[in-house]
């Protein structure tokens, strides 16, 4: 089977007009994914590594990589394998596939000196500290920025500004832009990918304000902190910083200045083993005099968040007034009797309960009126439901011509309607009762059927300063006083 790893003069070369996606090793895919089963065999997987000979020298020289594991001079890619065990070549399988993800283009050179800064750290931690052997501690740190590796492949420019922030403030610079934080994108690839639990714990939690109680996991902590002294912000603090993750992490403190001495030639020796470039990588020395500089990008970033903060807290406030706009719409529509447009029974009821909470204040009393429209069954039945429907909208429209300033009428549900005559003890809702019926009874109704006229019965109730009556009563009295107009 071919490898689906272009050769290295392809990988080199660029689209116009963009980054080139390095395509992403099928052979490393397949490796990972036969070492992770229970009964996966070494010599199996020999003979798919040394399936295509451009991938087994790409395995053979990250095998061989001092950062990577012991120091070794393998040759032939069958004794690698032996060597390198199931666990090995897995994990140099990933750190292929992780290599693969950045575009090939000059600005995503700081994401990837930044991925192997976090892996050479780890596995220089590694050496140090019991239970995590080498080769793992280097591929977590490798998948560290996996998330922003990720994210590289569809949006580069935004990746790489994002990779030139200080390391500690990248999830808040993530979060402003809308983002998933990289640690948690990180973690979801990791799982998706079907990695060890520790793996994923690992890639997690590495940005957290305390060190992890897994060995696996503190690695990656101290590692992401270490590999932040090169990466902007106040020198002096993230040196000191950088020190202390080490030592809590068993590094021993008096051979802490010769970790931090060897990083930047163990990233550029490592990256040249995968195949690609980054940029000089800075002493101490030479970062501290770069400090300055590092200063002034650094500001010039964070006047691009607080601007990209000003617009999402802009746009936010856009979308809360749109919400509330919508939410008052809706609250509308549900209020509403989509027929003729007045407040529903539902709302009816709400306002009902309103003004006896108001009466109980000494706030001058109402009425209650409830409106039948009389044989409103013969108008179905004769003229069809079109005409049913021009008659109730007809009524509508009569109770809004006799309508007082705070009164409220509405569609209680069929044929009926009801109102609330504000300020009205029982004459003055009588005389109201009467006006609505009056103009009921000269209201015209133009329909299909051609021009109907109605009558309705109406019956009233007085809410009375002496009694208490829930809304419920109160509708029942003007219920039957509607049914003793009907009978008379």
């Amino acid at each position: 089977m071919g490898s689906q790893v272009e050769p290295q003069s392809s990988r080199t070369a660029r689209k116009p007009g963009g980054p080139q996606k390095a395509p992403l090793s099928v052979i490393a895919a397949r490796l990972v994914q036969e070492a992770l089963k229970e009964d996966a065999s070494i010599t199996e997987l020999a003979k798919l590594a040394t399936g295509d000979a451009a991938f087994a020298m790409r395995v053979l020289s990250i095998a061989n990589s001092a950062a990577y594991g012991p120091s070794r001079d393998v040759r032939d890619m069958r004794t690698a394998c032996v060597l390198l065990g199931v666990r090995g070549l897995r994990n140099v399988a990933l750190g292929i596939m992780v290599s693969d993800m950045v575009p090939v283009h000059p600005d995503a050179t700081v994401l990837f000196a930044n991925s192997l800064r976090r892996a050479v750290v780890a596995s220089l931690l590694a050496e140090k500290v019991r239970g995590v052997p080498k080769d793992e501690a280097f591929t977590v740190g490798l998948f560290l920025e996996v998330g922003l590796l990720s994210l590289a492949r569809e949006d580069l420019p935004r990746a790489a500004e994002i990779a030139r922030m200080p390391a500690a403030h990248r999830p808040l610079v993530e979060r402003a832009f809308g983002l998933l934080e990289h640690a948690r994108q990180g973690a979801a690839i990791a799982t998706t990918m079907r990695l060890p639990p520790m793996v994923i714990e690992a890639i997690e939690g590495h940005h957290a304000a305390e060190k992890p109680a897994a060995p696996l996991a503190s690695i990656a902590w101290a590692a992401e902190r270490v590999a932040a002294a090169w990466e902007g912000g106040d020198v002096a603090r993230v040196l000191e910083e950088a020190q202390k993750a080490a030592i809590a992490v068993g590094y021993p403190e008096a051979e802490v200045a010769d970790l931090l001495a060897k990083i930047p030639e163990l990233v550029t020796a490592v990256a040249v083993t995968f195949q690609r470039n980054v940029d000089e990588q800075l002493d101490l020395d030479r970062l501290a005099d770069n400090a300055r500089a590092q200063l002034v990008e650094l500001n010039h970033g964070y006047e691009q968040i607080v601007r990209r903060l000003e617009t999402l807290l802009a746009e936010k406030a856009q979308l809360a007034d749109q919400l509330a706009h919508a939410n008052e719409e809706l609250a509308k529509l549900a209020a509403t009797d989509a027929l003729t447009r007045l407040p529903n029974r539902r709302a009816f009821d709400e306002a009902l309960v309103r003004d006896l909470a108001r009466n109980d204040r000494g706030v001058a009393g109402f009425s209650v009126i409830l409106i039948d429209i009389d044989h409103f069954k013969r108008v179905n039945d004769a003229h069809g439901h079109p005409a049913g429907d021009a008659v109730l909208v007809s009524v509508a429209d009569a109770l809004r011509r006799t309508l007082r300033a705070g009164d409220i009428a509405a569609r209680y549900g069929g044929e009926e309607f009801a109102v609330i005559a504000a300020g009205c003890a029982l004459d003055g809702g009588r005389a109201a009762a009467e006006r609505i019926r009056a103009e009921i009874e000269r209201s015209v109704t133009v329909c299909p059927a051609g021009m109907l006229k109605v009558t309705a019965s109406l019956g009233v109730a007085e809410m009375r300063d002496s009694d208490r009556p829930r809304g419920e009563d109160l509708v029942k009295r003007a219920d039957r006083a509607l049914y003793a107009a009907k009978a008379a």
